[in-house]
C-alpha cells in the first residue's frame, strides 16, 4: 500500500505455496523463525512507483498467506559462497504466520558448505520423529526441527492448523 496515498499496488494475498526467507543483514547467532517470518513477510519499500500519486513513494507490504500447505525455504546462502551459520529455532507443533497456525510436518537439514555437504530429512510419521540419511541403511529415531538450536534446517513444511 501506498503510505502517502493508501492506494494498493499490488495484491498482497499470495496463493503460491512457497516462502523464501532471507536472513537480516545484521548478523546474531540465532534467531527464531518468528523473526525471520516477519522480517521477509512485512516489509516497507522505498521509492515504489505509485500510479495513483503519479511519484515514486514509500510503500508497505504486508502478506497475507492462508494456504494449507506451505514450504519454507530459509535461504542460507551469502555472497562469495559462505553460508548463514546462524541458528533459527521455533516451536514445531506451532508456527504462526501472521496470526494463522501451522504444525511442522518436515524438516531438511544441510551441513557443509554452500557447494557441497551432507543432506538428511526429519519427517513426522505417527507422531514421532524420524531423521533419513542417505548414509543410513535405515532411518532412526529424532528430535523434532527447531527443538535445539540448529544451523543447519534449510526447508520446513508446514501444514495449517484447524482450531475449529
Amino acid at each position: 500500500d501506498c503510505i502517502k496515498c493508501s492506494s494498493t499496488w499490488r495484491n498482497p494475498t499470495r496463493v503460491d505455496s512457497m516462502l523464501r526467507l532471507h536472513f537480516p543483514k545484521t548478523y546474531k547467532l540465532s534467531y527464531s523463525l518468528h523473526e525471520l517470518l516477519k522480517f521477509n513477510l512485512n516489509v516497507d519499500l522505498t521509492d515504489v512507483f505509485c500510479a495513483t500519486c503519479a511519484t515514486k513513494t514509500p510503500h508497505s507490504l504486508r502478506w497475507q498467506l492462508s494456504n494449507d500447505l506451505l514450504l519454507v525455504e530459509i535461504l542460507r546462502s551469502e555472497e562469495r559462497l559462505r553460508k548463514k551459520a546462524s541458528a533459527v529455532f521455533f516451536n514445531h507443533k506451532d508456527v504462526q504466520i501472521n496470526e494463522i497456525p501451522y504444525q511442522v510436518l518436515g524438516s531438511c537439514h544441510h551441513s557443509g558448505y554452500i557447494n557441497s555437504g551432507h543432506w538428511v530429512a526429519k519427517l513426522k510419521i505417527l507422531n514421532k520423529w524420524w531423521l533419513f540419511d542417505n548414509l543410513k541403511s535405515s532411518p532412526s529415531l529424532s528430535s523434532p526441527p527447531g527443538s535445539i538450536t540448529d544451523t543447519s534446517v534449510t526447508i520446513l513444511l508446514l501444514q495449517k492448523l484447524n482450531r475449529d
